[in-house]
C-alpha cells in the first residue's frame, strides 16, 4: 500500500506542476519560508485529486490483496503501513518543510527522498524547477527523469516561485479563489491564441 500511495502522490504532484494545474499547486510553493505547517498548505483541488487517485489505486490493490491472500494483516501494520514507514514519514515530512539541510547522499537519494531534496524542489532557482516530485521515495524521480540528488554540503537556496507573486496569496480567500481565476485566465488566453474563443 505504501508503494501505491507514494506512486500516486508522485504523479499527482508532477501533474500539478503542469501549466494547467500549476496555479492550484502554487499555493504550496509561494511560501517564502519552509516550516512543518507548509506541508498542509495545499489547495483543496489538489488535495481532492490526490485523494481520488490514491483511493482508486489503493482500492484496486486492496481488493486484489484480499481476494488473493485471504486478507490477513500483520500485527506490525498500522493504518495500512508498517510502523517503520509511519515513523519515517512523520519525521521526514516535518524536516522536508524546514531550512534544516539533511542530505542522505547521492546513493541513498536514488531511493529515499531526503529533506534536502525536497528543499531543492521548493527552490526558486530555474535549474531546480521540475525536480524531486517524490514524497517518501525518490525512486520515482530516478525512474522518470526528475531526480536531483544532494550532498552533505548545503546549497544556497531561496524559496518561492519564479513568478515572485507571493504578495497575492496573503489571505485565505486569495489562497482558495485566485487559483481558479488564474487558471481560467490561462484557458481563455489559450483559446484566444488559437482563435477558438470567438467560436465558443
Amino acid at each position: 500500500m505504501f508503494l501505491i500511495n507514494d506512486f500516486a502522490s508522485y504523479w499527482t504532484h508532477r501533474a500539478f506542476h503542469s501549466r494547467w494545474l500549476w496555479e492550484f499547486h502554487k499555493v504550496h510553493h509561494v511560501a517564502p519560508v519552509l516550516v512543518p505547517l507548509t506541508a498542509s498548505r495545499v489547495h483543496v483541488v489538489e488535495k481532492l485529486a490526490d485523494s481520488l487517485l490514491t483511493l482508486v489505486l489503493l482500492g484496486a490493490y486492496s481488493g486484489a490483496f484480499w481476494y488473493l491472500c485471504g486478507g490477513e494483516v500483520s500485527r506490525y501494520t498500522l493504518f495500512g503501513v508498517t510502523y517503520l514507514v509511519f515513523i519515517f514519514n512523520c519525521l521526514a515530512a516535518n524536516l522536508r518543510h524546514t531550512h534544516i539541510w539533511l542530505s542522505f547522499g547521492p546513493r541513498l537519494e536514488h531511493l529515499l527522498n531526503s529533506p534536502a531534496q525536497h528543499q531543492i524542489h521548493h527552490s526558486d532557482a530555474p535549474h531546480h524547477f521540475h525536480k524531486n516530485f517524490g514524497t517518501n521515495l525518490s525512486l520515482w524521480d530516478w525512474m522518470f527523469g526528475t531526480l536531483y540528488t544532494t550532498t552533505h554540503t548545503p546549497e544556497r537556496l531561496s524559496f518561492g516561485t519564479a513568478e515572485r507573486d507571493a504578495h497575492r496569496y496573503l489571505s485565505l480567500y486569495s489562497l482558495i479563489v485566485l487559483p481558479f481565476i488564474d487558471s481560467a485566465r490561462k484557458v481563455l488566453a489559450s483559446l484566444d491564441s488559437r482563435g477558438l474563443r470567438r467560436r465558443v
